[in-house]
């Protein structure tokens, strides 16, 4: 479930904080193939 109410930063600040990446989103894809 949530533990958290959300985040205010800017989005990339975020993205970054979250592992939204895009080395990280391309090695959990390689990952996944």
């Amino acid at each position: 479930g949530m533990t958290t109410f959300g985040e205010s930063a800017p989005a990339e600040q975020l993205f970054e904080e979250f592992g939204f990446t895009v080395d990280n989103v391309v090695a959990k894809a390689k990952a996944l193939l």
